[in-house]
């Protein structure tokens, strides 16, 4: 799943009116500076979760016919830990 992990969270539009705290708290796996741009950027994360998914598929289409079609061992992501918003 490329490192999707959190992205369920983003999922859940009731997740927004709970504030940037739960939301935030609950993606494991971003660094400092991600975790800090997510409380502050906390109503963009859902098109930044759509974009990573977006990303993804587009890179499975365009490789799907190759050895490497953008999958990964051990659901590790090629991509880091920014993909587990």
């Amino acid at each position: 799943n490329l490192g999707l992990q959190g992205i369920d969270v983003l999922r859940n539009p009731q997740a927004y009116l709970l504030g940037a705290q739960p939301l935030c708290s609950r993606l494991s796996g971003l660094s400092r500076g991600q975790t800090k741009l997510c409380y502050l950027y906390q109503d963009h994360m859902g098109h930044v979760a759509r974009g990573a998914r977006l990303g993804i598929h587009e890179c499975q289409w365009q490789f799907n016919n190759r050895r490497w079609n953008c999958s990964t061992v051990d659901d590790s992501s090629v991509f880091g830990p920014v993909l587990n918003i």
